[in-house]
């Protein structure tokens, strides 16, 4: 090969292949990763939409959360969870736990924040799911891909045909390139979510606190 004819082919257009065009070379294994991907965009969409809307509420009702304490303080537990059911998700939380004291408070607040976190934590386990599965979806794509590429080298009519045999090549790596990018975009925000979730108990568990030193100078009693 000339200097000339490497010199045009580095010059031809580079053409980027479409979707159809992946999925149709990556094979069957595309489309399970493709239901991965949609799901994982799903989950992803929905659980924003509750973090903001739990974020949004905070904001909201940040500066109810001292009349809170206040009305404890003062022994009007009925106060508390009007104010409480009003006041964002902390409000909420304290709220559900100053009703549910049977057991003691500390009980009722633990079992409170447990239902707040699982709410928070819906969803997390089928990202963390396509996080493990995509990559094995890939590697099942590689692995049939070679054995492709194996068949036509082993079939007399096409086993010197490069074009033939880099069909089955392509597959494979087309197949775990998807899976790779499916499992970061599963990852990435199943991460962020998790710190969220962290960032939320530390905040629950720092109001329940105070709500038992309110509740213990306004000598709140269980129910």
């Amino acid at each position: 090969m000339s200097f000339a004819t490497l010199v045009l082919a580095s010059a031809a257009p580079f053409h980027v292949p479409t979707f159809a065009i992946l999925m149709q070379k990556g094979g069957m294994v595309m489309w399970p990763l493709l239901f991965c991907s949609i799901l994982g965009l799903a989950v992803v969409v929905e659980r924003l939409a509750v973090f903001l809307a739990f974020a949004i509420g905070e904001r909201r009702a940040r500066h109810k959360i001292e009349t809170i304490y206040d009305a404890l303080i003062c022994g009007d537990v009925d106060a508390a969870v009007v104010l409480g059911l009003r006041a964002g998700p902390v409000g909420r939380f304290l709220a559900l736990g100053l009703k549910h004291r049977e057991c003691g408070l500390a009980q009722g607040l633990e079992e409170s924040g447990q239902q707040v976190l699982e709410r928070l934590r819906r969803g997390l386990a089928v990202l963390d799911t396509l996080v493990t599965l995509s990559p094995m979806l890939g590697i099942l794509g590689t692995v049939t891909g070679i054995i492709a590429s194996f068949e036509l080298l082993g079939t007399s009519a096409v086993g010197s045909d490069p074009v033939a045999i880099s069909g089955g090549i392509a597959e494979a790596l087309i197949t775990t390139a998807a899976g790779l990018v499916v499992s970061m975009m599963a990852l990435i925000p199943f991460n962020m979510f998790r710190t969220q979730i962290a960032r939320w108990a530390r905040k629950l568990e720092q109001a329940g606190r105070h709500c038992e030193l309110a509740c213990a100078k306004g000598r709140v009693d269980a129910p």
